[in-house]
């Protein structure tokens, strides 16, 4: 892991005590960079972004509510009016 030193030049990343580094993007990288991570699975070397972003607060699509009274006489009743 570098967590400071790197450097982003298009597709290629400075890695301190390595150096400069091609690699192939598989996506944009969004967002500011905080970490690279290198890692190797068999024959193969990967480099992973951590980045930090702003994501947008998440909104339920509904646009609707209701409230439910639930009893002894009527098991539950609607705000709506309906009855269970």
């Amino acid at each position: 892991q570098f967590p400071q030193g790197f450097k982003l030049d298009g597709s290629r990343v400075y890695l301190p005590k390595i150096g400069w580094v091609s690699f192939w993007k598989s996506r944009d990288i969004q967002g500011t960079i905080k970490n690279v991570t290198v890692s190797r699975r068999g024959e193969h070397w990967h480099v992973s972004f951590q980045v930090e972003m702003d994501a947008p607060e998440p909104q339920h699509p509904s646009t609707t509510a209701v409230g439910i009274d639930m009893g002894v006489a009527t098991f539950a009743a609607l705000s709506d009016g309906e009855t269970h």
